[in-house]
């Protein structure tokens, strides 16, 4: 089963407002969804439905998505999650609801695919070792590695279900294709709980790096060792190597941003040197000079 969350467009032309008022239309009342697939405007459109009175749409890009498998005969299941008050537009002189709801999709074949991979990884049950997940339409794979495959492969289910796996590129193939689209196996299995060397092997094997799903050569991911910082910073600037061979260890992000900031080239011609230009004599050394003169002045005549 899967859940969209998505609000309603259309619904200050219809009769959410008027079910508003009647107090039908709020949050937890379950609603219809019905396709209209001769639509003149939009031929994936599906409309939803409170009591028989029509509220509003389901937006076009998820409408897009839906249409199909409602078409197929999937069954959808959807309820009110949030009824707001929004600003009233032309012609209509009230304020209208804005509807917000949720809805499930029960896919019998996804379930299925799901519950095959759930099955075939209990025979993994604390295994330890490195493991591959290959999309086939794509042709690409990840690599990882963990002291339970069994307990790993559920929870890349379920975030992957619930669209929240930090691995962005994994989770786009998995919402473009169906679950029976994937395969997910054990490569190795291992003692220890040191897999770095292994995994880094595999991720070479199926080039999973730069064709894959996987984020790093070694498999670290983005927040692995300081190796993965130094090559990706070299890589920007080649004249950091060399401060990173001197200091390894990052203290600050001061001692990081100037590694990474590119120097200024240098003056393709040396600049003119600026002839010094005199400097301003002060007013008061003037009027104090004036004085001295005409002091002088004073004693040369009171002498004669």
């Amino acid at each position: 089963m899967t859940e969209y969350k998505t609000p309603l467009q259309g619904t200050w032309a219809y009769e959410a407002t008027a079910l508003k008022r009647s107090g039908l239309l709020k949050a937890g009342t379950s609603v219809q969804l019905y396709r209209q697939p001769k639509n003149p405007h939009d031929r994936n459109a599906i409309s939803v439905h409170l009591e028989g009175s029509m509220i509003g749409f389901i937006p076009k890009d998820l409408a897009e998505k839906l249409a199909p498998l409602l078409d197929v005969g999937n069954q959808a299941s959807a309820k009110i999650s949030r009824v707001t008050s929004k600003k009233p537009k032309p012609p209509n002189l009230e304020r209208f609801p804005g509807v917000s709801i949720n809805i499930n999709i029960q896919d019998p074949y996804a379930d299925s695919a799901i519950e095959q991979i759930l099955t075939e990884a209990g025979s993994y049950k604390n295994v330890r070792g490195v493991y591959r997940i290959f999309c086939i339409p794509e042709r690409r794979c990840y690599i990882g590695s963990a002291k339970n495959i069994d307990a790993r492969f559920r929870t890349h289910i379920q975030d992957l279900k619930h669209k929240r796996h930090t691995n962005k590129q994994l989770q786009e193939a998995w919402n473009s294709y169906t679950p029976s689209d994937f395969q997910f196996s054990l490569l190795e299995s291992m003692e220890g709980s040191d897999f770095s060397s292994a995994e880094e092997k595999w991720i070479s094997k199926f080039d999973s790096h730069q064709n894959g799903y996987n984020a790093t050569a070694d498999g670290q991911g983005a927040t692995g060792k300081n190796t993965n910082i130094q090559t990706s910073i070299s890589a920007y600037d080649p004249t950091s190597q060399q401060r990173l061979s001197e200091k390894r260890d990052f203290g600050s992000h001061s001692d990081l941003h100037s590694c990474i900031t590119p120097q200024a080239p240098a003056p393709s011609h040396p600049e003119k040197k600026r002839k010094a230009e005199p400097l301003p004599i002060p007013w008061f050394t003037i009027l104090v000079f004036i004085s001295l003169i005409c002091l002088l002045i004073y004693l040369v005549e009171s002498n004669t």
